[in-house]
């Protein structure tokens, strides 16, 4: 009696299941090492851009102090040191700052916001990528292992026809 092609999947799946899980764990642990290069080179190009922006603020900074320091110059050689213009125009270059630093911030942020959107993008890329590939691989092994249970059920249903014998009437063997 044959055995059924059920029967043959069954063993032949776990005779070849280590084989598919070795594979498995290989597109894994690519597209692990992908994942992780991708996220290093977003993580870098991220604090490129922060310190592009720090850089920004110091210049900020910077440019603050030297227009004070040449509103109070100029006010002390005009003689107007404690005058309302002299805070009028120290509030004007500290709020011209702050705008400036708001800017900043703000285009900094948005910078940061698109590397990351984009990390995002690409580490769900990547993992799906590896998600496609590891049910394409299990889909060809099961598309496989059913073929040849296939294929041994009918070799089996083949010889058995080899082994059997027909009857006549009288008990002769027949063909």
């Amino acid at each position: 009696m044959a055995i059924s092609v059920d029967e043959y999947y069954k063993k032949l799946y776990k005779t070849g299941e280590q084989q598919l899980l070795d594979q498995e764990n290989l597109i894994r642990q690519q597209a692990d090492a992908a994942i992780k290069a991708s996220d290093e080179s977003y993580n870098t190009q991220i604090a490129d851009v922060k310190q592009t922006y720090e850089d920004a603020a110091r210049r900020n900074e910077v440019q603050r102090v030297l227009n004070e320091r040449h509103l109070e110059r100029k006010m002390a050689e005009m003689g107007l040191t404690d005058s309302g213009l002299n805070r009028t125009q120290l509030t004007a270059n500290q709020l011209s700052f702050a705008n400036q630093q708001g800017d900043i911030d703000i285009a900094r942020q948005k910078d940061i916001n698109t590397l990351a959107a984009a990390m995002r993008a690409k580490r769900s890329e990547l993992e799906g990528a590896r998600d496609s590939s590891i049910a394409q691989l299990k889909s060809d092994y099961d598309t496989s292992i059913r073929k040849q249970a296939a294929d041994l059920y009918e070799k089996d249903i083949e010889n058995q026809g080899k082994y059997t014998y027909r009857y006549d009437n009288s008990g002769n063997v027949v063909g």
